[in-house]
């Protein structure tokens, strides 16, 4: 499906100039004035809007965390690593910030060159997905204390998504090639 003032089915980027409206239904949200999108890592300007605040934490306690500028936008990941780690597709909102409570317990696993992957040594959770070049987290939805503020705003890696499932929604849904050339874009 295409996204209005995307090329080809793109997730929208700020080269895309849209609207504020626009960018609140894919996902782009903004803190202090600057704004991202966790699905494509890219920043938006001029966007002002308030961002909620979200507590979470492991499924044995070992590890909490705080995280301000949390995105409503979930975002989908199909792709074959994903769905390896977390055992079907990955769910997760970026944040603007977080504080970790219990880093002793915290395991980091580099899956790529850009990215690493954290979860608790004791228990197993899985609770992020970190990009190593900007520092971005983006938090797995199973680690929030609460899911219920979240929908879904994007899909990546469709192409890789086994076909005994879908998920509902008009929504960006990404090929793993064009998820790819919007980082490129960057």
């Amino acid at each position: 499906m295409a996204v209005p003032g995307s090329a080809q089915g793109r997730f929208p980027t700020a080269r895309y100039n849209l609207t504020l409206q626009e960018r609140k239904a894919y996902g782009m949200v903004s803190v202090s004035g600057r704004a991202s999108c966790s699905t494509c890592a890219s920043d938006i300007s001029e966007s002002k809007e308030e961002l909620m605040k979200a507590t979470g934490r492991c499924l044995c306690g070992a590890v909490t965390f705080e995280a301000d500028g949390v995105e409503s936008g979930m975002h989908v990941c199909h792709c074959s690593t994903c769905r390896r780690w977390a055992g079907g597709p990955t769910f997760a909102s970026g944040v603007a910030t977080v504080a970790f409570q219990g880093q002793a317990n915290i395991g980091r696993f580099d899956s790529s060159t850009w990215a690493e992957r954290g979860f608790c040594k004791r228990c197993g959770s899985s609770l992020f997905y970190r990009l190593k070049q900007t520092d971005q987290y983006i938090i797995h939805m199973g680690a929030f204390d609460s899911q219920v503020p979240f929908a879904v705003s994007s899909e990546i890696y469709i192409d890789e998504k086994p076909p005994g499932y879908d998920l509902a929604g008009a929504h960006p849904r990404l090929t793993g090639e064009e998820f790819m050339a919007t980082l490129q874009e960057q």
